[in-house]
């Protein structure tokens, strides 16, 4: 189907505005500042739930992260943020998590992220049905 102009027009502004958040991200980058994900704000449109997250995550590896450094930027760089680093972040004796298994090595292909078989959450093996 055709898109229509409404949508077309939406799509340049999403276009032009990625261009414009991906420059300043990248001088935020150079100067040293440690960028966190979180998911109760995006770059762009942002939906609850769904592959937000995710989203995010390669994004920050499409303006220059590695896929480690995205990954961080996840985890123990936003528990940091928010000072809760000694609770949550990182896997540890004593710190809540939840954790997913993925087929693959995202910390060197970051689209390996996506490939989620389980989750462990309070301590339960959660399986994903294909």
């Amino acid at each position: 189907s055709e898109l229509t102009d409404s949508e077309k027009e939406e799509i340049a502004v999403f276009n032009n505005n990625w261009e414009e958040a991906t420059k300043v991200w990248q001088k935020v980058m150079d100067a040293g500042i440690q960028l966190v994900s979180g998911s109760d704000a995006s770059w762009q449109y942002y939906k609850l739930g769904g592959t937000s997250f995710q989203d995010e995550i390669h994004a920050h590896v499409s303006i220059g992260m590695s896929p480690m450094e995205a990954i961080q930027s996840g985890t123990i760089y936003s528990a940091k943020s928010c000072w809760v680093e000694d609770q949550v972040g990182s896997l540890e004796v004593g710190k809540v998590a939840s954790i997913i298994s993925v087929e693959g090595k995202p910390e060197k292909n970051i689209t390996d992220l996506r490939n989620v078989k389980s989750v462990i959450h309070r301590g339960r093996v959660h399986k994903l049905l294909n």
